[in-house]
């Protein structure tokens, strides 16, 4: 049975705006840009915030702008991640931040953790969809 993931939709702007907002309250500071991806495809941003959640998840974080030490990053987070037990298909693939591929699903990540850690979230309609997809890809 091969799983293909349907093709992603466009950013949900009010999510990333709820997502961007959690992360910036927990790192106590803004993004360095407007731009949603822009500001986390170095990864930099998200192995900051894991850590504040759960202090020493990931040990090494590189600040290089060489493509390979940025999807490093993104890959270290991913796996601190799955270390504190979110269900994988809450977590993304490297190439849906780095190159953009899907950026709905790095933003339901960054959900669920605050559902994790804070017990909150308004489930919304992207989530909704993100999931059915996910189920009829899987059926």
């Amino acid at each position: 049975l091969e799983v293909k993931r349907m093709p992603p939709k466009p950013l949900d702007g009010a999510t990333a705006a709820e997502a961007r907002k959690y992360i910036e309250s927990v790192l106590g500071q803004p993004f360095p840009s407007d731009d949603f991806h822009e500001s986390l495809k170095s990864g930099v941003i998200l192995c900051n915030f894991l850590n504040k959640l759960k202090p020493g998840t990931i040990s090494k974080i590189q600040n290089g702008r060489m493509p390979f030490v940025q999807m490093e990053n993104i890959a270290a987070y991913i796996d601190g991640c799955r270390k504190i037990g979110l269900p994988d298909h809450y977590n993304f693939v490297t190439v849906d931040l780095f190159e953009a591929k899907d950026l709905n699903q790095v933003v339901l990540n960054i959900r669920q953790l605050k559902i994790m850690f804070e017990g909150s979230f308004e489930k919304s309609k992207l989530e909704v969809q993100l999931l059915l997809n996910l189920v009829r890809s899987e059926c």
